[in-house]
Order: structure tokens, then C-alpha cells, then sequence
């Protein structure tokens, strides 16, 4: 499977997935429970639905991230013009990614 190369005329694509995916992590906070929102942050807290939470969160980060990062590639001025750290985003998700969650808390 080949991955499609970032394009300029897709930028609207990119920023639309990303707001649909800050969209989707308040949608999953705003549901949870006050205790469930602070059982997130509790590295020893291994039940399941806190962890079905927390990857989603996690996941809903890493395609905010890579949205952003095609964002800024499609068009490099982006970040210089908008008042988001793409850049910023996208170290978030390769650190998530490839270091995993715990390293990021």
C-alpha cells in the first residue's frame, strides 16, 4: 500500500479532518464523568474504560497532529500565517507515536 503524497489542493481536506477529530476528543471528555476525566492522568489506572478513553484521546491527538503537519507542507506559509503551532503538534504526535503515551504524561 503506497501512501498518498501530500497536496496543496487538499489543505481544506487536512484542516477539516483536524477539526473533526478536536471535534471528536471534547465530544469524548464533555461525556465522561468528572472522575472518569481525572482517572486519565493516573498512569496506574489500567481499567478498561478508562483506557478505551484515553487511546482515543491519544489517537484523536496523532491525527490532529499529522493533519496539521500535511497542513504545513502542503503550504509552507501556513504556520507563519495562522495562529497554530503546527510544528508544535506535530512533535506531540511523533512523540505519542513512536515513544508511546506514558513518556509523554
Amino acid at each position: 500500500m503506497s501512501i498518498d503524497p501530500v497536496k496543496p489542493e487538499r489543505l481544506p481536506d487536512y484542516l477539516q479532518d483536524a477539526i473533526k477529530r478536536i471535534d471528536m476528543a471534547e465530544m469524548y471528555l464533555s461525556s465522561a464523568s468528572p472522575g472518569m476525566q481525572e482517572r486519565l492522568c493516573d498512569e496506574d489506572d489500567d481499567a478498561i474504560e478508562v483506557n478505551m478513553l484515553r487511546d482515543s484521546l491519544v489517537r484523536c491527538i496523532e491525527v490532529v497532529g499529522q493533519c496539521l503537519h500535511n497542513a504545513q507542507t502542503a503550504d509552507p506559509s501556513f504556520e507563519a500565517r495562522h495562529a497554530l503551532n503546527a510544528s508544535g503538534w506535530w512533535g506531540m504526535r511523533s512523540k505519542i507515536s513512536h515513544e508511546g503515551v506514558q513518556n509523554f504524561v
